[in-house]
């Protein structure tokens, strides 16, 4: 059997519409299995479908920098 998923940016997408500390766990762990750049994540929020839900929006952007404090240098 063949298992698939989402791409690792597309996970940590989703997980940044709460952005909680559970979803941050989530994504920390996520960061230690693949590595995207800070460049390679900021693309990806740029080109993200948020809802528009002010308030989906706003989470997604304040969760932006907690994300990207996550990546290695």
């Amino acid at each position: 059997m063949t298992v698939f998923r989402p791409a690792t940016l597309d996970l940590i997408l989703t997980k940044m519409a709460r952005g909680d500390a559970n979803d941050l766990a989530d994504i920390a762990f996520l960061l230690t299995r693949e590595s995207p750049t800070a460049d390679q994540l900021r693309a990806a929020f740029a080109r993200a479908r948020v809802p528009d839900v002010p308030e989906i929006q706003a989470l997604f952007r304040a969760a932006q920098p907690k994300v990207l404090a996550l990546v290695k240098p």
